[in-house]
């Protein structure tokens, strides 16, 4: 359990169940891979856990909701989510058509990008989704 979800949950005024801690663990213990409900359902499975598919939906939709994980489709549309430790929140991703690989990379590789539109239109840019599509070095050869 990290701190900064703690403290989200804390002011958003909701519990910290056993079964919504679990679901933070297995967030937390794959923090570098973008999870589906199925994957959080299978991993609790492999562990033991007794916990329904209906719990991990509802705590993973009240997890959005306070801002502790962010909730990302990518082509075959299948939620997958990726939990925020700390503040850095901004990355795009790289998405291999062939493997369906995700990579992440960081935002400020577009800061000279954001600052051109915001300054060509006349716009503030808030937030970004950008996700690249391609083929990863693995897949590029096939």
């Amino acid at each position: 359990m990290t701190p900064k979800i703690v403290g989200l949950m804390t002011r958003n005024g909701k519990r910290i169940t056993a079964q919504r801690k679990k679901i933070i663990d297995i967030l937390v213990e794959n923090k570098d891979i973008h999870l589906s409900i199925d994957d959080i359902f299978d991993q609790a499975r492999q562990r033991g856990e007794n916990i329904s598919i209906a719990t991990i939906y509802r705590t993973m939709n009240l997890f959005e909701q306070i801002g502790a994980v962010v909730k990302n489709t990518f082509e075959d549309n299948a939620g997958q989510y990726e939990i925020y430790i700390n503040d850095e929140k901004n990355h795009y991703h790289l998405i291999c058509r062939r493997c369906h690989k995700i990579m992440e990379i960081p935002a400020q590789m577009f800061d000279e990008l954001e600052k051109k539109i915001n300054f060509e239109n006349e716009f503030i840019c808030e937030n970004w989704d950008l996700k690249i599509y391609g083929y990863c070095h693995d897949c590029q050869d096939g």
